[in-house]
């Protein structure tokens, strides 16, 4: 009896070695995927080894990475979250929060962003993805109308990482020192476009300036509609706006 247990204790550590060698295998080529753009191939492959239940914590994590990189935002999330309510003591959990915290950034939820970029703050004093984060809490901040709070995040990311990118992102953002709300009514490559629409507006009655922007270095001219203390106020104006025929997106 004792040999048949032993025989079987021994083939059992051979099938949990062989598993995690096979484990390691298919998660190294789908980092070799995902390193060189080839998401979904990576996605499948992670996929595969969580039905034969061999996708650990860092398995979900790149699941996650290739769904953000394929615009499936909802999906990463998901597998965000899972890796961190699943691996509690996770070595990648400031990763993971700010998976979880970029994916509602991105889809402009800046209330819950807020929470999780705070938590990774809170719970790792000294993280990497500090002068990030802040800049990032800054931003929705910002978003939200919460300027006195933005602005502290963000001179934060100024003073204690002067030498980043984000440093040079928080600046920008600092010397647009608009603490209000405004309608962009609409965006054009062409200054006569974007002054036709402005004169259209301002016979309504409406208070119009135009705003020069550069995005992915082409000039852009904005048509923006009013200055509002609140975001209520602004929707309530995008709103009447929508009913006469325009369209009208709130924004800092």
């Amino acid at each position: 009896m004792r040999y048949i247990t032993l025989v079987t204790a021994i083939v059992l550590s051979f099938v949990l070695i062989g598993t995690s060698f096979a484990s390691e295998a298919m998660l190294q080529k789908a980092w070799v995927y995902y390193l060189s753009g080839e998401y979904v191939k990576s996605v499948n492959l992670c996929r595969l080894a969580s039905r034969e239940r061999m996708l650990g914590e860092e398995g979900r994590y790149l699941m996650a990475l290739s769904f953000l990189k394929l615009g499936n935002i909802y999906e990463a999330r998901k597998n965000f979250e899972f890796a961190l309510n699943n691996y509690p003591k996770s070595t990648r959990k400031q990763q993971l929060l700010l998976g979880v915290a970029d994916s509602y950034y991105i889809q402009a939820d800046y209330s819950n962003a807020q929470e999780y970029y705070k938590r990774l703050l809170k719970s790792f004093k000294n993280t990497d993805y500090a002068a990030m984060a802040y800049l990032r809490l800054g931003e929705c901040q910002r978003k939200e109308g919460q300027w006195r709070e933005s602005e502290s995040s963000l001179h934060k990311v100024v003073r204690d990482f002067p030498l980043s990118l984000e440093a040079r992102a928080a600046k920008v953002a600092l010397n647009k020192g608009a603490d209000f709300f405004s309608l962009q009514v609409g965006a054009f490559s062409k200054a006569d476009n974007a002054e036709g629409l402005a004169r259209l507006l301002k016979r309504k009655g409406y208070d119009v300036t135009i705003e020069k922007h550069y995005a992915n270095d082409k000039l852009v001219y904005r048509v923006k509609v009013g200055k509002f203390d609140a975001k209520e106020k602004a929707r309530k104006e995008a709103a009447r706006l929508k009913k006469e025929g325009f369209s009208a997106r709130v924004c800092p």
